[in-house]
């Protein structure tokens, strides 16, 4: 399980990350998460694109250092390397808030080590909903599995939602007996 550091007060300052004494230690080591703020924005944002078919911008990233309803949360290894990334956002509907995650990204090396879970249940527990929606591709089985291990069920396909590439499994979570997520995001 990674460590969970805690945002900063200064909304400015950028969160450290955590190191570990000797390189050796580093495969052994839990990564740290961490909340984005200004400062992390462009080391994230690279990591993203590395490793996401698409390419957000500087804007996508700045809502989550200001908005309260938005988050973004990023793991860094003992050697201060971003290994994963997710963010979020709580958005009002007509049944009750609705957590939505805008996207989830894990580098290779780091993938089947449970830091993809990690990171999932950080956002949610930020979002603090009993219902949550992502969508995914169609034919990313491999995220398409890892959701449904934790507890995302089909909800709907969105055609044509990824322009050029194909068609959105759009997948919802409902918490703790809370309500069906609304069926549109």
């Amino acid at each position: 399980m990674a460590l969970v550091l805690p945002a900063p007060a200064d909304h400015h300052a950028a969160a450290a990350p955590q190191r570990c004494a000797a390189a050796a230690d580093c495969a052994r080591t839990a990564p740290a998460i961490c909340a984005m703020r200004t400062p992390d924005i462009g080391r994230v944002r690279a990591f993203h694109g590395c490793h996401l078919p698409v390419a957000y911008g500087a804007r996508f990233f700045l809502q989550f250092t200001y908005a309260a309803n938005a988050h973004c949360f990023f793991a860094v290894d003992c050697a201060g390397a971003v290994v994963g990334a997710v963010s979020g956002r709580r958005a009002p509907s007509a049944r009750g808030p609705t957590g939505h995650v805008l996207t989830l990204a894990v580098a290779d090396g780091w993938r089947g080590t449970g830091l993809g879970g990690d990171l999932l249940r950080t956002l949610e527990d930020a979002l603090a909903t009993d219902a949550y929606v992502l969508s995914t591709e169609t034919t990313n089985s491999r995220a398409l599995r890892f959701y449904e291990k934790h507890g995302y069920r089909p909800l709907k396909v969105d055609p044509g939602y990824y322009r050029g590439r194909g068609d959105a499994l759009v997948m919802a979570k409902a918490v703790d007996g809370g309500r069906e997520p609304p069926a549109r995001m």
